[in-house]
């Protein structure tokens, strides 16, 4: 199990925005990756290749391998009972570790200032708390 590490939302209006903070997150991770030549996109879902970790478990011999995706959301939107149970449980992980994921891609690989990695992750943390914004990732 794995979480992609693009964060979506269910607000049309910030899905299609290209320039959104949430678009802005995951591609540093990628080219980070890119540079030390560990990748970050094991569980991206691009629509037209297939999951890195799904081919790499039949690379390694598994024959039943299922691929399931779920929405989980990030802070307590859902009108669902369950899943706004799951969304403030997932939110809370989401900012408790925002500050660790980014330090050493953002930071010491792509050669962001310590100031800069933490201005991008107050952005995100506050538009991740903001009530139009709807986040999710898949899992």
């Amino acid at each position: 199990m794995e979480i992609d590490i693009l964060t979506r939302s269910e607000n049309p209006a910030i899905a299609s925005d290209t320039n959104h903070i949430f678009r802005k997150w995951a591609p540093l991770f990628w080219e980070a990756g890119d540079v030390t030549g560990r990748t970050f996109r094991i569980a991206q879902d691009d629509g037209r290749n297939p999951i890195l970790m799904e081919t790499c478990m039949r690379n390694a011999g598994f024959v039943d391998v299922v691929h399931k995706k779920w929405k989980v959301p990030i802070g307590g939107w859902p009108k669902d009972s369950k899943l706004k149970k799951v969304g403030l449980l997932a939110g809370l992980y989401v900012d408790q570790s925002l500050d660790g994921w980014a330090v050493k891609p953002i930071g010491e690989i792509l050669g962001w200032t310590f100031e800069e990695v933490m201005t991008l992750v107050a952005t995100l943390r506050k538009t991740l708390g903001e009530p139009k914004s709807l986040p999710y990732f898949n899992l």
